[in-house]
């Protein structure tokens, strides 16, 4: 025992006197020695940990001095502990133990303690150690693939995220899905989705027709991250034709030619015919031999000009639908050297290309361009991994050098690479010992080289060069690995391509002999195998098991514990695990079931009970390097991000093509130079009383310093800067990120931004966005339609299997999708009864084995419709062509690849309505057919009428409806009048009803200013009305108990395009604008208004399906707060849109100017209605802020003049809901009611709505727009609300009396079935109307049943009920066509209010019969100056309509004013160029124009008393003949439309055209269309009877 004891004392000597004294010191020493504790553990942690994660912690008891051990780890944050497991060591070994991290864990400061208990925690701590530990809250991995990454609007985004684990296992649960508009808002939002059986969440949403262009993002918050994924929404609007420019994203500098294709087609598909003009433009970068150059011209040039730099030009005076171009270098250099003469190549210059090109027939004119980067051609040779290393003496370190070009291609030539090593020795060598140069071929573009390290050696330069090419030189320094007593350790393998379910072998070689080491493998941030190896010799093999927890990247972490002197001895390999292919996908396409093309069959191979997904994105998209989102590389990347903060396995990343990349990997060694920085790379922590060295150094890391290799010490921003600060070992140039091909140049990344947008780009990729469970056998089967147009799709596969996990196919299917024959049908979509259009077929042929195709194309009979005859020689009239009935058939024969237009003409026998019409077309290996829908409308200008009357079956017991009289006379003819009173057949009456005294509920799935109105709504405030509308209707809806789920889901749909929409009309501040391109402007009004809107849509219920962003609110509300003065006053900014917030007595005698009162007082209405549903800012200034507008109010009021009865009215009501309540100011608006039979409040008198008396039955005739509608309707709904506050003058039966009567009144004010005059007033109404029916008493009991017949005829009689289940619905009926005059007879009985209102319109053709104005004053001028037709045939329309105030009597200038101006059937005016039209800003007040349903609108902020003239350009698309003669001009303020000017121009030369002046028909024989088909068809024939009449009688003759 006592032997013992002294063996165990010199062994504590010997250990502890290792950190001081060399393995020779200490046998030479004659002092003694300090006895020092020898290590008892060592205890291997992660040095990250994530939420759910099982953490494996490798621990070893070194010696047992007590019995036995409790090792007891857990992990903390602020003295919580969050996990914990304990391990008994009853003698020394290693073991892993486990720990399970609470899935709610969140971000903080943790730390990982070990504690070593004796006896069971009686006999206190053997040992104690704690250290920080980092925490990542990332759990799973979701990955979010688009169905393609670019969008236009009016798209559908599909989208799927599949959440994987670590491991590419799926992971199920929930996840909260939110769509980003560019502004950083949520526009959508998915809470708590759940992931399918599939293993992932599929959704979809619809982009808005006006959305935020720009970046958006889908974002996904769950596992404890967030992860996004980007794409792009973009405005893009069919043009006529398509102009495609192809040009190689990059070329050397090398080449012979840089070449380009232009490919231009009619959006049909139809080849132009035209000339163009191809211009190349070099522009060089601002860098390298051109820096110079570039910051010179660029003083001076704008942004798009391209002028000052070299160019050289082609002319192309003929080309049918395809040019080939190409400039040789020599003429470009010689371009170049002109304008920079010390040019001496063409590396780094990008060769723009922009094409126009000029489509003779239709005289248009289209641009577009594409982009060459012109690269270096030299090869350029690069390390891969880090070129500054460490290496262990005696041992082989294997360098990789990749020969590539600077395109990031690797090198295919016969040529070889050439290493030169130059060593350094510490002793017993030459210093700097250079040895023979040694060359090998790279395969792939890669050689390796391993180099023998010598015992001695402290240092290795490795240069490398391409062909004994200097200029390609290379070198890499590698530096001894510190180690204070020169043990070491290495480790290799022999395992070229490691992959999961395979063993590993690994090799391990010691500087001497020790009987144990250790080792674990850790990846993906854990550990997840270790044990300890017995030794038998300084060599070492052993084998190790791969499992998918290692993929992609593992290492192996090997040491021992050196005891004389005591010193950790480690090594590390990196290595790469190929796990992403473990589930192969594979599919290919199946032609042989359909050979029409129609539908193709995709075949798919998958893990048999896997879910697989199919998508799609065109090729033109996939070949500029775009994807949709889930790649081998972007699956790897993420993946190695689990593998942080260690340093991986050597990877370089190859371009394959133009869109293609391929990581190929290689084994490492360690990154340190020391034991700590071993481990540390490794993403290791060690807790242990053994000593873990460190190169010395007295850095001072708090003024950041960092350590060199040596000791020495280097700045930390001189890191990766290029300059050695580490001379002797370049340290300070370690680990440097490595250029990534795919991201060498922003132009080289973007090669989508280097070309222009084309149709192609935002092809439809739904039809393959496809989910399966594969079958038992491996296999799934299903047809899809890709679009008939002739595109290559990329499809790509996904599988998620629950024992293999996520499998990507690894090679797209590339499938042609073009048919063999198709057509394509145009139309326009809305026609004037008797105009006979041509339908365009564009019949296509790309069957190639034939020498051409007979395709018969076939006009399908209708019942309201005819075909239009052409005689011989193409005589036909204009006003009554030739028809016939039946179908109608023509030959065409096409040549392969050919395609032509064929134009059907055809008319229609409606007065109105719609027609569908079918066209066929059928050759031998194909047939294809289309149906459109046309409308057809009356001739002439449209009289619109509205007559409103309340049922009021409560006030009265019973009660005698009025008659109402439908505004049509019976007879259009009044005997010797040249003149129609109308349009024959042209009448519409409709009469609607809904219950109670809101609104007719749902009417149209998506309600808009069109349907309301007949209005625009091109501006913000006009679209945030369609949104609050809509809204408002829902919550009624909702709280009468009559909200069905599917009206619910649908409107909330809208609802969420509606957003998007509104946020195109943001500023960055959180400001609204009323137009979305009037840039730096600003709407105090608008911002107000959206903020309440966007408040009551904050709805709980609602939530889910309509999400509304609390910080979007309060952005809003804290720039409100930022523009109120310190008076409390909001003072407006910039123009005033609505006449109302302004002070009628200034705008006689100056311009209109926004008033503070009115505008404070709706500013403050918002901000009461929104409460305190905000949050941080908003929240502590929206109180200070509602105090201060109050109190201002409440002073300034008192001053308004009583002709202000608006502002006194929005006043009133914005008090009542303030805490002071004035009764004051409510009293004196009260004051100012105007009363005849019910109360209302106005500036004026209003007069009642007419009506007649005949035989004393009273008949109720439509009422006039009146110049203050909107006024009084505004004024009247806040002073009802206000009453309603105000709890009415307090007397409860005047009360009563008072809000029925004011209820009356606003019904009776109804211009059109779901509203009043514009967009405010109608909302104010509603808001009123709705806050009545809440008070109402007499709302309980609803039961009334009205009958309603026509005293035109006596078989139309329609009988309507309505309870309290469906009284919120709207009932129309329309009175027969042939019977639409006399008037309608209702009768009614029950209990209940219902709005019933009669529309009709008719159409009238002279001006004296247009709808007249209030007592006929005339408010605006409106003339065109200029209309004229120009081109083949009067193919263009010229026209500059002017527009002037003239009613000076009320202001000096108009509100918001809207000119429409109808365009002639078949004409066109493209939406981008009236948008430049107006961003170019030659027409004063002009904010936006676009073209729709056959008309211009214009929107102007004001018109005063000057000519404001627009310029329009229309150019005939669709070939129309006999056109009708009336074409509608109306101006009008928006906001009080009852101010308005109607008039039309005529087009008589339009009416004149026949349908072969228009080139309408086949059938005409001077028009470049015309068919020679049936001609061909009917000679074949007569020669065929000729020949077959010669033949049979030379046969009698002869026999």
């Amino acid at each position: 025992m006592a032997k013992l004891f002294l063996l165990g004392i010199a062994l504590t000597v010997a250990w502890g006197f290792a950190a001081a004294q060399t393995r020779e010191e200490i046998v030479n020493n004659n002092g003694g020695y300090k006895v020092e504790r020898a290590p008892t553990y060592i205890i291997m942690t992660p040095r990250r940990v994530r939420p759910s994660q099982v953490l494996q912690v490798f621990c070893t008891i070194l010696r047992l001095e007590y019995g036995t051990i409790n090792l007891r780890v857990s992990i903390i944050k602020d003295k919580t502990e969050f996990t914990e497991g304990v391990l008994k060591f009853e003698q020394p070994g290693s073991r892993i133990l486990q720990m399970l991290m609470p899935a709610n864990a969140q971000q903080g400061h943790y730390k990982v303690k070990a504690e070593g208990i004796l006896e069971g925690g009686n006999g206190g701590y053997a040992f104690y150690n704690e250290t920080d530990i980092e925490f990542d809250a990332k759990q799973a991995s979701c990955f979010i693939q688009l169905s393609k990454p670019i969008y236009r609007q009016g798209q559908t985004v599909h989208f799927r995220v599949i959440p994987i684990l670590p491991d590419m296992m799926p992971v199920y649960g929930s996840l909260t899905i939110y769509v980003n508009d560019p502004t950083g808002f949520a526009v959508r939002r998915w809470l708590g989705l759940q992931t399918n059986a599939g293993g992932f969440v599929s959704q979809n949403f619809t982009l808005s027709d006006q959305p935020n262009y720009g970046n958006w993002s889908i974002q996904v918050d769950a596992y404890g991250y967030q992860y996004k994924k980007y794409f792009q929404v973009e405005e893009y609007w069919d043009p006529r034709f398509d102009l495609n420019v192809t040009t190689s994203p990059y070329v050397m500098d090398n080449m012979d030619y840089v070449r380009g294709t232009v490919m231009a087609n009619i959006t049909t598909g139809k080849p132009v015919m035209g000339s163009a003009r191809v211009r190349l433009t070099v522009i060089p970068p601002a860098k390298g031999q051109w820096l110079q150059f570039f910051n010179t011209l660029n003083r001076n040039r704008g942004l798009w000009d391209y002028s000052p730099y070299p160019y050289l030009e082609r002319d192309y005076d003929y080309f049918k639908g395809r040019i080939d171009f190409a400039f040789s270098r020599e003429e470009i250099f010689n371009a170049v050297r002109q304008k920079i003469p010390y040019a001496q190549n063409l590396i780094d210059l990008e060769c723009m290309f922009n094409v126009t090109a000029k489509d003779w027939f239709f005289n248009m004119t289209q641009s577009g361009f594409a982009s060459t980067i012109i690269f270096d051609p030299n090869v350029k040779l690069v390390f891969i991994g880090d070129h500054v290393r460490t290496f262990k003496p005696d041992s082989i370190m294997t360098i990789y050098v990749a020969a590539m070009y600077h395109d990031g291609t690797p090198v295919r030539q016969m040529k070889r690479i050439q290493i030169t090593k130059r060593f350094e020795y510490i002793t017993g060598g030459p210093i700097g010992a250079e040895n023979q140069p040694e060359e090998k071929m790279p395969v792939d573009g890669v050689a390796s080289f391993d180099i023998p390290i010598a015992p001695g050696t402290r240092a290795v330069d490795v240069s490398a060069k391409w062909d004994y090419d200097t200029r390609t030189t290379i070198t890499l320094r590698a530096t001894r690995y510190y180690s204070p007593s020169e043990s070491y350790i290495a480790v290799r393998t022999s395992t070229e391509h490691p992959k999961i379910n395979e063993f590993m072998i690994f090799h391990v070689k010691t500087s001497h002999f020790v009987p144990k080491i250790y080792y674990q493998i850790v990846s993906q941030g854990n550990i997840l195998i270790g044990d300890e190896i017995e030794m038998v010799s300084r060599h070492k093999t052993f084998a190790v098991a791969l499992s998918r927890q290692m993929v992609p990247t593992a290492r192996i972490v090997v040491y021992y514990l050196q005891t004389s002197p005591e010193e950790m001895v480690v090594d590390t390999l990196n290595f790469f695990v190929n796990g992403t292919r473990s589930n192969p996908v594979s599919a290919v396409i199946n032609k042989g079931k359909d050979f029409t093309l129609h539908t193709v069959e995709i075949n798919a191979l998958a893990e048999p009970g896997s879910y697989v997904a199919f998508a799609a994105i065109p090729n033109d998209l996939y070949s500029k390097g775009m994807n949709d989102g889930l790649t081998e590389n972007n699956l790897i990347d993420e993946l190695v991000s689990y593998d942080e903060p260690s340093r991986g396995s050597y990877k370089q990343l190859w371009r394959l093509s133009d869109t293609e990349y391929e990581y190929k990997f290689y084994s490492s060694t360690g990154y340190g130079i020391d034991a700590n920085s071993t481990f540390r790379h490794a993403g290791l922590l060690v807790l242990s009383d053994a000593n873990i060295h460190a190169v010395p150094e007295l850095c001072n890391w708090e003024l950041g310093e960092r350590p060199c290799f040596s000791g020495e010490c280097y700045h930390v921003n001189k890191t990766c800067d290029g300059i050695k600060d580490c001379p002797t070992d370049w340290a300070d140039e370690q680990g440097c990120i490595v250029e990534d091909p795919r991201y060498v140049d922003n132009r080289t990344m973007n090669m989508i931004y280097r070309v222009n947008r084309n149709l192609r780009f935002y092809e439809d990729s739904g039809f393959a966005w496809q989910e399966r469970f594969v079958k038992p056998d491996g296999m799934v089967q299903f047809r899809i339609e890709p679009p008939k147009f002739p595109l290559t799709w990329i499809i790509n596969a996904m599988s998620v299997s629950r024992e293999k996990g996520l499998g990507l196919m690894q090679t797209p299917i590339r499938y042609d999708a073009t048919r063999y024959m198709y057509i394509i049908v145009e139309a326009p979509d809305l026609v004037i009864r008797g105009e006979q259009i041509g339908v365009r077929v564009s019949v296509f042929n790309y069957w190639y084995k034939d020498d051409y195709l007979e395709v018969l194309i076939t006009m399908k009979d209708g019942d309201n419709y005819k075909f239009v005859w052409v005689d011989e020689m193409g005589i036909t009239s204009a006003y009554a062509p030739l028809t016939t009935s039946g179908d109608h058939q023509t030959i065409v024969f096409l040549e392969p690849g050919e395609s032509k237009d064929i134009f059907l003409p055809i008319v229609s026998t409606l007065v109105q309505g719609y027609i569908d019409f079918t066209v066929h077309a059928v050759c031998f290996m194909e047939r294809d057919y289309v149906t459109k829908r046309v409308r057809i409308m009356p001739d002439g200008v449209l009289n619109y009428f509205h007559t409103p009357y309340l049922v009021d079956m409560i006030k009265y017991g019973s009660e005698t409806i009025p008659q109402l009289q439908i505004n049509i006379p019976d007879q259009f003819v009044v005997p010797e009048v040249r003149q129609h009173l109308y349009v024959p057949g042209s009448g519409v009456a409709e009469v609607s009803l809904f219950g109670d005294v809101v609104t007719p509920g749902f009417f149209k799935k998506y309600m808009n200013c069109e349907d309301i109105f007949r209005k625009p709504y091109g501006a913000g405030e006009m679209n945030m009305f369609n949104f609050a509308y809509n809204l408002l209707t829902l919550k009624f809806k909702k709280a009468n108990q009559q909200l069905p789920p599917d009206t619910l889901s649908t409107a909330l749909h809208y609802l969420n395009i509606g957003l998007q929409r509104q946020l195109s009309y943001m500023n960055k501040d959180g400001s609204f604008k009323m137009f979305r391109d009037d840039v730096n402007t600003t709407s105090i009004w608008l911002s107000a208004f959206v903020a309440k809107t966007l408040h009551e849509a904050r709805f709980g219920e609602w939530e889910r399906d309509l999400f509304i962003p609390i910080d979007l609110i309060d952005k809003i509300v804290v720039w409100l707060c930022s523009k109120q003065n310190e008076t409390g006053a909001w003072y407006p900014e910039g123009e005033i849109y609505d006449r109302k917030f302004s002070s009628q007595q200034d705008n006689l005698n100056q311009k209109m100017y926004g008033h503070p009162v009115p505008l404070t007082a709706y500013v403050l209405i918002a901000l009461y209605k929104i409460e305190t549903d905000v949050s941080g800012a908003a929240l502590s200034c929206i109180d200070k802020s509602r105090q201060l507008a109050a109190e201002y109010l409440s002073r300034e009021v008192y001053n308004t003049p009583n002709r202000e009865v608006f502002h006194l009215a929005i006043s009133a009501y914005a008090l009542s809901l303030s805490q002071q309540k004035s009764r004051s100011i409510f009293d004196k608006l009260w004051s100012l009611r105007n009363q005849s039979n019910e109360i209302y409040f106005s500036d004026s008198a209003m007069p009642e709505n007419p009506s007649d008396f005949i035989n004393t039955v009273r008949y109720l005739l439509p009422r006039v727009e009146l110049m203050n509608d909107g006024y009084a309707v505004q004024s009247t709904a806040y002073a009802l609300m206000a009453h309603i506050k105000h709890n009415g003058r307090g007397i409860e039966s005047d009360t009563k009396i008072q809000r029925d009567s004011m209820m009356r009144w606003l019904n009776y004010m109804r211009n059109f079935i779901g509203g009043f005059a514009s967009t405010q007033d109608t909302l104010a109404a509603m808001e009123a109307l709705f806050e009545f029916t809440l008070v109402d008493p007499n709302r309980n009991v609803f039961d009334i049943m009205l009958q309603m017949e026509t005293s035109s005829t006596p078989d139309w009689v329609r009988t309507v009920s309505m309870t309290r289940s469906n009284y919120t619905n709207m009932v129309s009926n329309y009175v027969p066509q042939d019977y639409t005059f006399g008037s309608i007879r209702v009768t009614a009985q029950g209990v209940g209010r219902s709005m019933m209102q009669l529309t009709t319109t008719v159409n009238v053709e002279y001006g004296f019969l247009l709808k007249e104005t209030q007592d006929q004053i005339q408010f605006f001028e409106l003339t065109s100056d200029y209309t004229r037709f120009t081109g083949r045939n009067e193919s263009v329309l010229l026209m500059t309509p002017c527009v002037r105030w003239v009613y000076l009597e009320k202001s000096q200038q108009s509100g918001l004013t809207v000119l429409e101006i109808d365009i002639p059937t078949g004409y066109v005016i493209m939406n981008h160029t009236l948008r430049d039209y107006v961003q170019n800003g030659g027409v004063p007040n002009l904010k936006r124009a676009e073209f729709y349903y056959r008309k211009v609108v214009f929107y102007f902020t004001h018109i005063d008393n000057s000519r404001t003239c627009v310029n329009v350009r229309a150019d005939r698309w669709y070939p129309t003949a006999n056109m009708t003669i009336q074409h509608r001009m109306k101006v009008y303020d928006y906001y009080e439309p009852g101010m308005h000017n109607t008039t039309f121009y005529s087009t008589y030369s339009l009416f004149n055209l026949n349908i072969c002046y228009v080139c309408g028909s086949y059938q005409c024989p001077y028009c470049p269309f015309f068919n020679v088909g049936t001609i061909i068809k009917a000679s074949f024939t007569c020669i065929a009877l000729i020949l077959g009449f010669l033949l049979q009688r030379y046969n009698m003759r002869t026999s």
